[in-house]
């Protein structure tokens, strides 16, 4: 059986001719593999703190705003990315005379594809059309209907088909519309009111829709890869959800804590590696292969498992699961996907892995998105970093017998109370003990869409108590860094 460091061995004796090109808007998408794979190249927009510590670290990594010395220069968008003359020529530069390599990107889309194939690049990734497949909500649903799981009682209709008094015959008083698209809750919709669903047949009378009884309860989500050997996963965590500090979307996602889960009783845990399997044995019978995600919710009036969808992708906590796969000494799963799509001859015990894989962590995080309806601006932010909050003197520098305030220091309170002071530069969890605070931030200047991701915290502790609340101590951080970085929303 393959080792980490075995399989590291096989992929790093193809990228030492191939480079791997990770083009992405935002730099932490692409972070996990960073220091153990050869030739690894993370290709971005974004400019902030964590592009200075990667270079720092000796990783290689290009911004294109820190290359032209502009903020919020083009759509984020990966294929415009990609096609920027400066970045052309980086990634000819580092493909050496053979002008060959890896593309890799967190989602992949058919102009992503096309491109690739201009540049005579092969993909890390699945297929477009696998992704849209699976990722989209009306097809997932056909095909999830299809395999033996558990999932919420489901109409699929447009919205001016839809009768209230019907659909809560069907599925209660309260249920969940999803749009075909969506991301990060952001296309999903809890309706308790005729009106509230009167008011959305009015705004998309012609938007299909899929519209499910509410599960009370609390969501899991899941990592997964589809490989040769058999469908492995692992990083089951809590999903954190609609925290009013982090999102002004009711099912909004903000957040994972991967220690939580260890309440699940055997027979929860028994049903999502059943589901997994299942759900990731029709995928692969399409042809699908590589990462995605499945998210789960525990009934509290029935305490039975259901899926509520997939995510036909790299999911959104890979790079942070990635870090703590390797500090734990496992494969990390994008690794098993590189091998997958670079036809790397290897062998693992899937059952042996996931048994490994799927043990709980000590670890979470927490993100922090703009609450505006539209474009916002960051005129305040932090200093990306680890933190510690120590006592009230702490934050004051006492050498000259008067208190000078340190440079960098957070405060959680009106009265400067619990100061979060910084210790040193680290853009990844693998940088901080058990009593550090990893903060990663937005730089000043930098525009922010609707619901996008502004901060987060990352945390070797679980972010919650026994109820699954956040602990009082990380709501007081909370507070303190939604005082502390400031957005004003774009005029239009």
């Amino acid at each position: 059986m393959d080792t980490l460091e075995t399989l590291i061995d096989k992929i790093n004796n193809i990228t030492h001719k191939k480079p791997i090109f990770f083009v992405t808007n935002d730099p932490e998408r692409a972070l996990g593999l960073e220091k153990l794979v050869a030739n690894y190249h993370i290709v971005c927009i974004d400019d902030n703190d964590i592009v200075d510590y990667i270079e720092k670290s000796n990783v290689n990594i290009y911004s294109l705003e820190k290359s032209l010395k502009k903020q919020n220069i083009i759509m984020r968008n990966s294929n415009r990315l990609l096609w920027q003359e400066d970045v052309q020529e980086y990634i000819k530069k580092n493909s050496k005379s053979n002008n060959e390599g890896f593309l890799m990107f967190f989602k992949i889309a058919p102009n992503l594809e096309r491109s690739a194939h201009k540049m005579g690049f092969e993909l890390l990734n699945t297929s477009s059309l696998l992704n849209r497949k699976f990722e989209l909500k009306l097809s997932q649903y056909e095909v999830l209907k299809s395999v033996d799981i558990r999932m919420p009682p489901t109409v699929v209709s447009a919205l001016k088909e839809s009768d209230y008094d019907s659909l809560v015959k069907k599925l209660g008083e309260n249920f969940i519309v999803q749009f075909n698209r969506g991301h990060t809750g952001g296309g999903t919709i809890e309706i308790d009111s005729k009106a509230q669903l009167f008011e959305l047949k009015e705004l998309f009378p012609n938007r299909s829709v899929r519209i499910s009884k509410k599960i009370v309860g609390p969501a899991y989500t899941v990592n997964a890869c589809a490989t040769r050997h058999g469908i492995c996963w692992g990083g089951l965590s809590y999903q954190i959800t609609g925290i009013e500090e982090c999102t002004a979307k009711k099912a909004g996602t903000v957040g994972n804590d991967w220690k939580y889960p260890e309440k699940l009783s055997t027979k929860a845990l028994d049903d999502i590696g059943k589901y997994i399997g299942n759900i990731g044995a029709a995928m692969q019978k399409e042809g699908f292969r590589g990462l995605f995600g499945i998210d789960f919710v525990l009934s509290t009036q029935t305490d039975e498992i259901n899926v509520i969808e997939i995510n036909a992708r790299q999911p959104a906590s890979i790079p942070m699961h990635t870090k703590l796969q390797i500090e734990n000494n496992q494969i990390p799963l994008n690794l098993l996907a590189l091998a997958e799509f670079m036809n790397v001859d290897y062998k693992i015990d899937v059952q042996e892995y996931i048994e490994n894989a799927s043990k709980p962590i000590q670890a979470s995080q927490l993100f922090l998105r703009s609450k505006y309806d539209r474009d916002a601006k960051v005129i305040g932010s932090v200093k990306v970093g680890t933190y510690r909050i120590l006592g009230d003197n702490s934050a004051f520098d006492w050498s000259n017998g008067q208190p000078k305030q340190k440079e960098n220091v957070i405060f959680t309170t009106e009265d400067r109370d619990m100061p979060l002071v910084f210790q040193n530069e680290t853009y990844a969890v693998d940088g901080i003990d058990k009593a550090g605070i990893l903060i990663l931030a937005a730089k000043e200047g930098k525009t922010i869409s609707s619901n996008n991701e502004v901060a987060r915290i990352q945390v070797k502790d679980s972010l919650l108590d026994d109820n699954g609340k956040i602990k009082t101590i990380y709501m007081v951080m909370l507070r303190g860094l939604n005082y502390n970085i400031v957005l004003r929303e774009v005029s239009i």
